[in-house]
């Protein structure tokens, strides 16, 4: 089983959590269980 459910790539940002749901009719993501935000300029 994989450990990361959902991943989206959006203007150079990777979210990436483990669980989450996607609502059609308001096309929207909900994230959730250890989420991280990454992008290529951003160091930790």
């Amino acid at each position: 089983m994989p450990t990361v459910a959902i991943v989206s790539q959006k203007e150079g940002n990777t979210l990436t959590s483990q669980a989450g749901s996607y609502f059609a009719d308001t096309k929207r993501f909900i994230f959730s269980r250890t989420c991280a935000l990454d992008h290529p300029d951003h160091v930790s």
